[in-house]
């Protein structure tokens, strides 16, 4: 699909890593306010602000209730990405979780670059008006 995508929007397409996003957003912002022709103005950083990006490590999430009615716990202060993710395995392992699915949490948690990422179509700057706003309030 993606490449489908590619040849149709050509410089357009940007795959933005969710993982690489919250934790450094920078870089991809710049790619998109480059394709969209505009600057980072003050209603982004307040958004981000609001999302608590960027993070540390990807436990850092949004207190949701959706999120802790699933079983997510706050990260431990002071445990590296690596232990945080070893210690929601040993979790999985407790709460008897078939090999199946610890095969893909194993995967998942390896970090596949384009397994868990989100496609921005940036079509042109007329896309705009459909959102209901004006190019230069990104």
């Amino acid at each position: 699909m993606r490449e489908k995508l590619s040849q149709k929007y050509k410089n357009n397409l940007i795959t933005v890593p969710f993982e690489l996003f919250v934790k450094k957003p920078n870089p991809f912002l710049k790619k998109i306010m480059n394709i969209m022709e505009t600057n980072n103005l003050k209603k982004t950083s307040q958004i981000l602000k609001k999302q608590r990006i960027p993070i540390k490590k990807i436990a850092d999430s949004l207190k949701l209730d959706i999120y802790k009615r699933c079983g997510w716990k706050p990260p431990v202060k002071n445990l590296s990405e690596k232990d945080e993710l070893d210690l929601r395995r040993k979790y999985a392992i407790q709460n008897n979780v078939s090999r199946k699915m610890m095969k893909l949490l194993d995967f998942l948690t390896f970090f596949q670059p384009d397994f868990n990422s989100l496609n921005l179509i940036i079509l042109s700057t007329n896309i705009f008006p459909v959102l209901g706003s004006n190019r230069k309030s990104f």
